[in-house]
């Protein structure tokens, strides 16, 4: 049985979020898992498009690509969102 906090919280984003926030979402994880807010960045048919000119950070997502696609899905997941972010590309 879902708690009331969970049925709020998914009723919260089927209303207001949808598709817009997975945008949101997703950098708000990238931006973390870099410690850099200044990544450029789009999402354009479930790929994440990263543009940076720091070349350790395109180093770091590349090699810990894996990760960072499962760190983004699951928070996509935990907010009920049923798209996935499938790719990233630089």
């Amino acid at each position: 049985m879902e708690s009331f906090k969970d049925m709020v919280r998914k009723t919260f984003a089927q209303k207001y979020m949808w598709k817009r926030m997975i945008w949101t979402i997703g950098i708000k994880v990238v931006q973390d898992f870099f410690s850099d807010k200044n990544i450029e960045w789009f999402i354009r048919f479930n790929t994440l498009y990263i543009k940076t000119q720091k070349q350790d950070t395109k180093i770091k997502a590349y090699t810990q690509k894996n990760e960072l696609l499962k760190k983004i899905n699951e928070k996509l997941e935990n907010l009920w969102y049923t798209q996935k972010i499938t790719d990233i590309r630089f």
